[in-house]
Protein backbone atom coordinates (compact mmCIF):
# COMPACT_ATOMS: atom_id res chain seq x y z
CA UNK A 1 0.00 0.00 0.00
CA UNK A 2 0.88 3.22 -0.97
CA UNK A 3 2.21 5.67 2.37
CA UNK A 4 -0.08 8.77 2.58
CA UNK A 5 2.90 11.26 3.12
CA UNK A 6 1.96 14.51 2.48
CA UNK A 7 3.49 15.99 -0.66
CA UNK A 8 6.56 18.87 0.64
CA UNK A 9 8.48 21.02 -2.08
CA UNK A 10 10.49 22.33 0.36
CA UNK A 11 13.09 19.45 1.25
CA UNK A 12 16.81 19.59 -0.78
CA UNK A 13 18.63 16.51 -0.56
CA UNK A 14 22.44 17.68 -1.55
CA UNK A 15 24.11 14.95 -0.13
CA UNK A 16 24.33 12.27 -2.81
CA UNK A 17 21.29 9.31 -3.23
CA UNK A 18 22.71 5.66 -4.08
CA UNK A 19 20.92 4.96 -7.24
CA UNK A 20 21.66 2.14 -9.46
CA UNK A 21 22.31 3.15 -12.94
CA UNK A 22 21.90 0.75 -15.84
CA UNK A 23 22.46 1.87 -19.73
CA UNK A 24 19.95 0.64 -22.01
CA UNK A 25 20.16 1.15 -26.20
CA UNK A 26 16.05 1.40 -27.04
CA UNK A 27 15.33 2.31 -30.76
CA UNK A 28 19.03 2.97 -31.63
CA UNK A 29 18.97 6.04 -28.29
CA UNK A 30 21.08 5.33 -25.84
CA UNK A 31 19.36 5.76 -22.04
CA UNK A 32 20.33 5.60 -18.90
CA UNK A 33 18.68 4.42 -15.97
CA UNK A 34 18.55 5.42 -12.22
CA UNK A 35 16.56 3.20 -9.60
CA UNK A 36 16.49 4.05 -6.06
CA UNK A 37 14.78 5.14 -3.07
CA UNK A 38 13.67 9.14 -2.30
CA UNK A 39 15.05 10.33 0.93
CA UNK A 40 12.27 12.19 1.88
CA UNK A 41 9.34 9.90 1.38
CA UNK A 42 11.33 6.37 1.03
CA UNK A 43 9.08 5.00 -2.13
CA UNK A 44 11.00 3.66 -5.24
CA UNK A 45 11.49 5.83 -8.21
CA UNK A 46 12.85 5.63 -11.84
CA UNK A 47 14.56 8.61 -13.42
CA UNK A 48 15.29 7.72 -17.37
CA UNK A 49 18.14 10.69 -19.27
CA UNK A 50 18.79 9.79 -22.89
CA UNK A 51 22.57 10.20 -23.46
CA UNK A 52 21.65 13.63 -24.82
CA UNK A 53 19.83 15.42 -21.73
CA UNK A 54 21.41 14.46 -19.24
CA UNK A 55 20.01 15.73 -15.65
CA UNK A 56 20.14 19.27 -14.52
CA UNK A 57 22.67 21.42 -15.16
CA UNK A 58 24.19 23.76 -12.41
CA UNK A 59 24.11 26.61 -15.89
CA UNK A 60 25.08 26.68 -19.48
CA UNK A 61 23.85 24.33 -21.60
CA UNK A 62 20.07 24.63 -23.72
CA UNK A 63 17.36 25.13 -21.67
CA UNK A 64 19.52 24.27 -18.45
CA UNK A 65 20.30 20.74 -20.03
CA UNK A 66 23.92 19.40 -19.35
CA UNK A 67 26.30 19.52 -23.03
CA UNK A 68 27.68 16.46 -21.49
CA UNK A 69 28.10 14.05 -18.77
CA UNK A 70 31.01 15.33 -16.76
CA UNK A 71 31.69 14.73 -12.58
CA UNK A 72 28.96 17.47 -11.25
CA UNK A 73 26.13 15.58 -9.17
CA UNK A 74 22.67 14.49 -11.19
CA UNK A 75 20.03 16.67 -9.66
CA UNK A 76 16.10 15.49 -10.14
CA UNK A 77 12.61 15.94 -8.64
CA UNK A 78 11.19 12.68 -6.92
CA UNK A 79 9.30 10.48 -9.20
CA UNK A 80 7.85 7.77 -7.54
CA UNK A 81 4.47 6.73 -8.22
CA UNK A 82 3.32 6.55 -4.70
CA UNK A 83 0.30 8.74 -3.50
CA UNK A 84 1.18 11.99 -1.21
CA UNK A 85 -1.52 14.19 0.02
CA UNK A 86 -2.29 17.51 -0.90
CA UNK A 87 -0.08 17.11 -4.46
CA UNK A 88 -0.93 20.29 -6.12
CA UNK A 89 -2.82 20.05 -9.53
CA UNK A 90 -1.00 19.03 -12.40
CA UNK A 91 2.03 17.20 -10.81
CA UNK A 92 0.46 13.23 -11.46
CA UNK A 93 4.13 12.29 -9.53
CA UNK A 94 6.29 12.64 -6.75
CA UNK A 95 6.60 13.59 -3.05
CA UNK A 96 7.95 16.73 -3.71
CA UNK A 97 11.92 16.64 -2.94
CA UNK A 98 14.46 17.49 -5.32
CA UNK A 99 17.32 14.81 -4.67
CA UNK A 100 20.81 14.83 -5.50
CA UNK A 101 21.30 11.39 -7.00
CA UNK A 102 25.05 9.77 -7.37
CA UNK A 103 27.44 11.63 -9.26
CA UNK A 104 28.18 10.37 -12.54
CA UNK A 105 31.79 8.70 -12.18
CA UNK A 106 33.31 7.50 -15.55
CA UNK A 107 30.67 7.25 -18.06
CA UNK A 108 28.96 3.93 -17.87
Amino acid sequence: MSPLLPYNDEPHHTTPVTFQWTRTVSNGKEMYVATGACPECGCTMTRRFTAAQYAQAKGGGFWSRRKDPGSQPFSTLCRCTSLHTDRPDGVEIGCGARITIASWTNGT
